[in-house]
């Protein structure tokens, strides 16, 4: 009976040490997971703003591009209003 224990004894006591090393392994293994996670969300956040940036300087290209165009607009609807006036008029003369 009292070999039963010492055995008994021997296993729970292994137990208990292999029990702490896997504790130790997971805390380990646990550690440099959130490191290796920390650093590429870093890595994810760095790239992200280096593809806002080149959103902005391709939106500020566009925008540009629009404004430009809009004057180059403005400018053919102020020659065809002109024509137009000057159409009204020579239609006006020829009536009276």
């Amino acid at each position: 009976m009292i070999g039963a224990l010492l055995i008994v004894t021997g296993v729970l006591v292994l137990t208990l040490i292999e029990s702490k090393k896997a504790r130790a392994e997971v805390a380990a293994t646990l550690g440099s997971s959130v490191v290796r996670q920390n650093a590429l969300s870093q890595e994810h956040r760095a790239e992200i703003e280096e593809i806002d940036k080149q959103n902005l300087l391709k939106m500020a290209a566009v925008s540009k591009d629009h404004h430009y165009e809009m004057e180059n607009l403005w400018i053919i609807l102020s020659i065809a209003e002109q024509d137009l006036d000057a159409a009204l008029k020579v239609a006006s003369k020829a009536t009276q």
